[in-house]
């Protein structure tokens, strides 16, 4: 179950969080048409796999051990699948296609091939990793990392003139040119005979 649980934060933190918050669910003229090709190939081809690899692990009594989201020390490097691979959060990268998608998108293929791979050795030895469909599913999550590096780079290049939070950008411009009015104007003149 841990295991399950695990693969199933990567895709929540690594895709799905990214893509809402920075709204790209809304941009039904290029994103969404794509995004839904790559989750219903998602849906009926690797995750019903794996949901019968779960249940067959199940039935023969195996144990692979504890995944826990929390550690950092599972996968390779310092991935959790609570890490966000954007600043979206810390510089409210909330307006629409603010937030890079495509950095988390390339990030969570490659963890979740990663993952797969160790699952398939964990679970079914090297006969699993070396099945066919399952070197096509681990094929398959590195073309959609390479494909998503590919969008990052030309994403990156289109929006590296825009500023992250226009509110905030347009609240930094009206500081720039501030000065301190005061609201209150001394209620005594000076006479004219000082």
């Amino acid at each position: 179950m841990s295991w399950r649980i695990y693969f199933e934060y990567m895709w929540w933190f690594g895709v799905h969080i990214p893509m809402y918050v920075g709204k790209w669910h809304l941009d039904y003229q290029r994103f969404v048409p794509r995004y839904v090709k790559i989750a219903n190939a998602n849906v009926d081809g690797l995750f019903a796999d794996l949901c019968q690899q779960f249940d067959q692990l199940v039935a023969s009594g195996a144990n692979l051990g504890l995944m826990d989201a929390y550690r950092a020390d599972q996968l390779i490097g310092d991935y959790t699948p609570l890490k966000h691979f954007d600043d979206f959060l810390e510089n409210t990268k909330f307006e629409p296609r603010r937030c890079n998608v495509f950095a988390s998108m390339k990030r969570a293929y490659g963890y979740i091939a990663v993952w797969y791979a160790l699952f398939q050795w964990k679970g079914f030895g090297p006969a699993g990793v070396l099945a066919p469909r399952h070197l096509y599913y681990l094929g398959r999550l590195l073309a959609l990392s390479a494909k998503a590096a590919i969008a990052e780079i030309i994403y990156t290049s289109k929006v590296k003139h825009l500023p992250l939070n226009s509110q905030i950008d347009s609240m930094r411009q009206e500081f720039k040119s501030y000065r301190y009015q005061a609201a209150w104007q001394p209620r005594f003149e000076a006479s004219e005979t000082d």
